[in-house]
C-alpha cells in the first residue's frame, strides 16, 4: 500500500517506555509499507480471556522474519485486570505490575474499542527511503469483534509531539486506542500496583535494529 510517512530521527527505541524516545521532527516522504498481508493463521492464536494486548517489534518486510518471542508491554484481560511492564531501564528484564479496573471502567474501555472500529493491518516496515532506521513496529492484538485481529504499525508512537502524531497515516481509531493503552501503562506505573508473575502470551516479533 502507498501512504505518506514522516521521516523521523530517533536515537534509540527498544522498550515501550516512549518517554525515552526523543521527539521526532517529521518531514513527508512517500513510501510503501509492507508486508501488507495478514499474518499466517498459525501465528495469530486466539486470545482467550485477553481483551487487548500490545507488544513491540523491530521492522519486518515478511512475517517469516518474526522469529523472536516478544513479551507484551501491556495486557488487558476481559475482567479488567491490567498488567503492564513498568521498567524504565533499557534492556532490563520486564517488571510486570497490575491494577484492577472497575466494572464501569471495563464497560467504558470496551465501548471505546468498539467505537475505534479496528481492523487487521500489516504495515511493519518501509520499502525505500530513509524513514527512521531504528523505529519500532507497534503490534496490537484484540478480539473485541469476536475475532482475533492483529495490527502491526511501523513508527506508531502516540506519546510524543502532537506534530508527529498528527502526521501519522493511521486511522484515528488506532491512534486513540494506542493513546488509551499509553494512559493505562502510566496509570499502572503511578498506582500502588501489585507485582504480577504469571505467564503472559508472547507475540512473534522481528529483531530490533539500530541503537
Amino acid at each position: 500500500m502507498k501512504i505518506r510517512m514522516p521521516e523521523i530521527t530517533i536515537l534509540f527505541v527498544l522498550i515501550p517506555a516512549c518517554a525515552l524516545v526523543p521527539a521526532p521532527s517529521p518531514s513527508e516522504e512517500e513510501l510503501e509499507l509492507r508486508p501488507a498481508t495478514p499474518p499466517p493463521s498459525a501465528m495469530l492464536e486466539p486470545l482467550g480471556d485477553i481483551l487487548i494486548l500490545r507488544a513491540y517489534s523491530g521492522p519486518f518486510l515478511r512475517h517469516e522474519e518474526r522469529t523472536l518471542p516478544g513479551r507484551p508491554d501491556i495486557v488487558v484481560f476481559d475482567d479488567g485486570l491490567v498488567v503492564a511492564d513498568t521498567r524504565t531501564v533499557v534492556n532490563a528484564s520486564p517488571d510486570y505490575r497490575s491494577i484492577q479496573l472497575t466494572t464501569e471502567e471495563v464497560r467504558e474501555l470496551t465501548s471505546k474499542l468498539e467505537g475505534a472500529e479496528l481492523s487487521g493491518m500489516a504495515a511493519a516496515a518501509p520499502v525505500g527511503g530513509t524513514f527512521c532506521f531504528d523505529c519500532t513496529t507497534t503490534i496490537i492484538r484484540t478480539d473485541i469483534g469476536s475475532e482475533t485481529i492483529e495490527i502491526a504499525a511501523f513508527g506508531l508512537l502516540t506519546d510524543v509531539t502532537e506534530r508527529y502524531v498528527s502526521s501519522l497515516p493511521y486511522p484515528p481509531g488506532l491512534i486513540a486506542v494506542d493513546r488509551m493503552l499509553d494512559e493505562l501503562v502510566d496509570r499502572v506505573q503511578a498506582a500502588e500496583s501489585d507485582p504480577f508473575d504469571r505467564a503472559l502470551p508472547e507475540v512473534p516479533v522481528a529483531e530490533f535494529v539500530g541503537g
